[in-house]
């Protein structure tokens, strides 16, 4: 550096003048620094305090907001529950009106595991008696009036989509039951005799004549064990009284305990927009309806379903239950207010309880924050505001450096015509020297020096021009010997096929005979392939809708000349690689393969279809079905034994490595793979 300075006056110049504006600046840019970092701490201790606030009232809004959704799912199913008791109470107070013109008639058995006596499987509700053996004319008489309550029990059912069942539960022993649940048909008529468990005995009921207060309107269970459905159930259950206020039963719906918590537990994870960590729902004593098992242990209680029974059993934990003390205090304050907003200090990770209770119910919703999580917030506004000030004082940094900047230039300018051409011709050239020939000279003047620059850059453009024709040249060549390769490739896998063609004329086995025309047909599916990437104008990639449907239009008019087997081929312009495009014709002949030879025994017409989408997730998804027999019981296509089938899992598994999986009924079968939508091939 010395030396450079002692042998160039230019640069002592610049050097000097460098170092006087310099210090005259810094000062100036050190202070203003100062100001603007102060400004900005005092800013943001009173935006901190301001979120908090703000985040606070969110909580309690959106707690208010959602327990009124809440209200209003469960004033629907209380209507409707209040809808089936009215009716209920009309027919039974009116039983011989109803009796005699009975909706349908209907046959009754003695089911031999429970002793009940129950209506055919074909009727549109289940009916059951077991109030004794005998079904006698009064019962007869009840059954047939009751009738009348079938189309009022579907509508329900209508009306709301969450409930599993709509019935009705008589003191005589008398039970109708309407669900769409096939399995819990099958198993309502399959309950334990009456030794072991009466219906009447259950919660649906008991809640009235429990209290002996059997004149209020619709109620809602505690959370049991339900006799139908393998799980947890709410019930809301109406009061059924004759023309003299007897009471005769209880009609309700039950709700699925999993459908409301799948409903209020279904929470995105905490972020910045969204910092709500989960939810929960308790009746009006405390006990726990909706709590995510995952935060049991973190929260103190244990709770095990295993032990319930039948609907004899009702969940009792709540919240006091709790080992930790902050959440028994917790219980008892939701117990005993309206709104409450409260901190846990947990697993030295505090949160925030919100609660508001559904006014009709008296339950009580609550919302769970991590502290972390509602102020979140706070440090994004906090980073935002240090951002803001380092990006001021950047700001402020980047003033004076340019004002040091300008008068620089102007010494800069002073030499520009004297040193800065001839160094920059000699930096142009080294470039050039190392194979850059997008290099150019800036010709500034018309002197020696501006004409140096251009005749520099002429001999540039001259060297480039000969580099590019000769990467033209080379990659024709290129394409040329590819296009080649493809075709031969081609031919010389239609010779294999021919030579295996001359040698099945020897074969009489039939099973070996298969397996050469097996063979063929991989072969084909093959050199199609390269047929198409020889006409492609891509020499990378072809078109996979178009090569699957000619896979499969060739394959099926080879086997089925006759033409009983149509196609069903809705395919997508994609573009795929050979890697992709080999394996999925393999893959497609083998199971179009399969299908023609098992689908359609006996010289049966059929269609096989064929269906290639892409996704927005940049999946590729095939769908290959046939209308025919379907696939044997005992099979297995995961684990199958023949060699085609084990092709077809290697090469999805691990060529394409994607999914691969079947749907077979007696509508035939459909086999799906997704995979990976290739990246783009870059040509060099």
């Amino acid at each position: 550096m010395i030396e450079i300075m002692s042998s160039r006056l230019g640069v002592k110049l610049f050097i000097m003048l460098t170092a006087v504006i310099t210090l005259s600046i810094a000062p100036l840019a050190y202070i203003s620094v100062k100001a603007i970092n102060r400004y900005g701490n005092e800013v943001t201790a009173v935006s901190e305090e301001q979120i908090r606030s703000q985040a606070f009232s969110y909580l309690k809004k959106i707690t208010r907001e959602r327990a009124g959704r809440y209200q209003g799912f469960f004033d629907r199913i209380r209507a409707s529950a209040g809808m089936l008791g009215t009716h209920a109470s009309s027919i039974c107070s009116d039983l011989d009106y109803f009796a005699s013109k009975p909706r349908y008639r209907s046959s009754y058995v003695i089911l031999p595991h429970n002793g009940f006596w129950a209506s055919a499987d074909s009727e549109p509700i289940i009916s059951m008696y077991w109030g004794s053996s005998d079904l006698g004319a009064a019962v007869q008489k009840q059954l047939d009036a009751l009738t009348h309550m079938t189309p009022l029990f579907t509508r329900v059912l209508d009306e709301n989509p969450e409930a599993l069942a709509s019935h009705m539960i008589t003191m005589s022993g008398i039970g109708q039951y309407c669900t769409r649940n096939e399995q819990n048909k099958k198993t309502v008529r399959n309950l334990p005799p009456l030794s072991v468990f009466d219906l009447r005995q259950g919660e649906p009921l008991t809640i009235f004549t429990r209290s002996g207060d059997r004149t209020s309107g619709v109620r809602w269970t505690d959370v049991y064990k339900d006799d139908v459905n393998d799980g947890l159930m709410l019930t809301a259950s109406v009061p059924i009284h004759d023309t003299s206020g007897v009471f005769q039963g209880i009609a309700g719906i039950d709700v699925p305990l999993d459908t409301i918590i799948d409903d209020i537990l279904a929470i995105e994870d905490p972020d910045a927009e969204n910092p709500i960590l989960f939810a929960f729902l308790t009746d009006n004593d405390g006990r726990l309806i909706a709590f995510p098992e995952k935060y049991h242990k973190r929260f103190g209680i244990s709770f095990d379903p295993g032990s319930f029974n039948d609907s004899s059993d009702s969940l009792e934990l709540s919240l006091a239950d709790s080992i930790t003390q902050q959440v028994r205090e917790l219980g008892m304050l939701i117990a005993g207010g309206r709104e409450t907003f409260s901190r846990l200090d947990l697993q030295d990770d505090p949160l925030f309880v919100a609660t508001s209770r559904l006014p009709e119910l008296d339950w009580v919703f609550g919302l769970v924050v991590r502290q972390k999580d509602m102020f979140a917030s706070v440090d994004k506004s906090r980073t935002t505001l240090k951002n803001t000030i380092r990006t001021m004082e950047l700001k402020g940094l980047l003033v004076s450096l340019l004002t040091i900047l300008t008068a620089l230039a102007i010494v800069f300018l002073s030499i520009k015509y004297l040193v800065m051409p001839l160094r920059t011709l000699a930096s142009a050239t080294a470039r050039v020297a190392r194979g850059d020939l997008s290099v150019r000279c800036p010709v500034t003047s018309g002197d020696e020096t501006g004409i140096l620059a251009a005749s520099f850059n002429t001999m540039v453009e001259r060297l480039q021009q000969t580099q590019e024709n000769q990467l033209r040249k080379s990659l024709e060549e290129k394409e040329i010997l590819l296009k080649e390769i493809y075709h031969r490739t081609k031919n010389n896998m239609l010779v294999i096929i021919s030579m295996l063609d001359l040698q099945m004329q020897d074969v009489e086995d039939d099973r070996i005979l298969s397996i050469f025309k097996d063979t063929e047909y991989r072969i084909r599916a093959m050199a199609l392939v390269h047929e198409k990437l020889y006409q492609s104008q891509d020499l990378s990639e072809i078109d996979l809708g178009s090569y699957l449907e000619d896979v499969v239009r060739s394959l099926v008019a080879n086997m089925v000349p006759d033409g009983r087997v149509r196609l069903d081929i809705r395919v997508e312009a994609t573009p795929i690689t050979i890697d992709y495009a080999i394996p999925l014709g393999l893959v497609i002949n083998e199971i179009v393969t399969n299908a023609v030879k098992h689908a359609f025994p006996g010289g049966r017409a059929g269609t096989i279809s064929l269906t290639l989408t892409r996704k927005r997730d940049k999946k590729i998804r095939l769908e290959i079905g046939d209308d025919g027999v379907g696939l044997p019981e005992h099979v297995d296509i995961h684990q199958g034994s023949t060699f085609g089938m084990q092709l077809v899992n290697s090469l999805v598994k691990m060529q394409l490595r994607g999914e691969f999986s079947v749907e077979c009924g007696n509508g035939g079968t459909i086999f799906f793979i997704m995979f990976g939508e290739p990246a783009a091939t870059i040509r060099v």
